[in-house]
This record gives structure tokens, sequence and C-alpha cells, in this order.
């Protein structure tokens, strides 16, 4: 009696390569400092030697060394090692803003739904915003909640490039889903990346390399903003031409 209540989250933070070393304490501070208490899993590589320096001080980090395993891997692992009802995704170069779980639990519950996505902006590797995402048809894994026990009755397919676009037709009339029409997550954008050569990150790079020109970047900015608000919805939208390989 009296001691700390479980958290109703459990975030599974992937940190696989060194290129994430820049990024990675950024990502786990946004999950510690979320307004809703968060319990925070980072899966790293078991050749990592700097981790440990990364989360000094923060205690509330369990370090989870692994071979090295793809994101799909990861994910499914960390969901069998959660002890809490819903589970939430972070690549290790993204972050999340401090009310992203609080607002996704309170939109998963109010609606009793399975699953609750958010919108994303995009950011550079300095983590400055230069365009918002659309999200129409997909949200970005690192905006995730999910039920854990739906997770564990359908984990992403480990055979497959594209993990999250197979998982999201494979369960799509097995799973009630809403979107959560907030930028509750940064996506980073980085040049020459592991996903660099995927359709939807090449167009992304594009976006990054119009708003590094002189005076665009508020273009940019103001251009994507208008053409989210313009989509904005609760719901994903079911395109059937919609391919695995792209968001």
């Amino acid at each position: 009696l009296g001691g700390r209540m479980p958290e109703k989250v459990t975030a599974v933070i992937s940190c696989m390569t060194d290129a994430e070393r820049p990024f990675i304490r950024a990502a786990l501070e946004s999950v510690v400092n979320q307004t809703m208490p968060c319990a925070a899993r980072v899966y790293v590589a078991d050749t990592n030697d700097w981790i440990a320096n990364v989360t000094e001080g923060l205690e509330q980090v369990v370090v989870r060394p692994v071979p090295m395993m793809p994101a799909s891997a990861i994910r499914n692992l960390g969901v069998k090692e959660a002890n809490s009802d819903l589970v939430a995704f972070l690549d290790g170069d993204d972050f999340w803003f401090p009310a992203k779980t609080e607002r996704q639990v309170a939109a998963l519950q109010q609606n009793a739904v399975d699953f609750a996505g958010a919108d994303h902006v995009l950011v550079d590797e300095a983590g400055r915003k230069f365009a918002y995402g659309m999200a129409r048809y997909i949200p970005m894994p690192s905006s995730w909640l999910v039920r854990r026990d739906l997770m564990l009755e359908y984990p992403f397919n480990e055979r497959v490039r594209i993990e999250d676009g197979e998982w999201w037709r494979r369960t799509a009339e097995k799973s009630r889903r809403i979107r959560v029409s907030e930028f509750l997550i940064a996506y980073r954008v980085r040049q020459n990346s592991l996903s660099s050569g995927y359709g939807g990150r090449q167009r992304k790079e594009t976006v990054l390399r119009a708003a590094q020109v002189r005076g665009l970047r508020p273009l940019t900015l103001a251009a994507s903003f208008v053409l989210n608000r313009l989509h904005r919805d609760s719901k994903y939208v079911d395109h059937k031409s919609w391919q695995a390989q792209q968001h």
C-alpha cells in the first residue's frame, strides 16, 4: 500500500544504430517528461557501449540490450515484456510532445477503441520544425498507442520490410481506431538514414531540402499546415490504392 501505481502505458523505444546517438536522449526525455507517466523501455544493440552515458540520470528508463534485430522484432519483444494495458512505440530519433500520452489515452477511453494515432510535425536533424505531416492513411509508428492484448494477438510480421503498413492492412477489420488530430510527435527526417530509400521518406527529404533554401521554411510550414487542416478528421482514410511501402 502507498507504493507507486503501475503506469497505464509502456513506451517501447528502439535504438539499434550509432546514428541515433545524437537524438536518443531527446527521445527518452520526451517519454520521461510526459504529463501522464509512462514506463520506458529502450532496446539497444548489445554491442552498444555508449547508452549508459546517454541515459545517465534517467532512472525511470529500463535499458534492454538485445542482438541486432529489425524494428518489427524489437516492437514485438517490447510488447511481450511490457507490464501495462497499453503500449506505445517510439523510434530513437523521434520525440513526443509532453501531452501525447495523456491526450491519446483520453481519446482511446472516451471512444472505446483499441488504437489511437496522432498527427506529426517534421523536424530536421537539429530538431527544427519545417513541415506538418498529413497522416491521413496511416500514422507514424512513433505516434501509435495500442491495447497490448491486441498487439499480442496480432504481432508485427517480422518477415516484411514495412511492418507497420502490413499490420495496418491486416488488422483493418479487427481493430477499432481513432485519429487524434493534434500534433503530438516530432518525426525527425535524417538524410541518408536506413529508410531513405522508401517512397514516403524520399518525399519528406525533398520537402526538407526545399525548406533549407533561404526564405522557404515559412512557406513549407504554412502550405503543409493548410493541407493538414483541410483533411483534419477523427478517422483514417481507407485508401484502396495505398501501398504498404508508402505513408
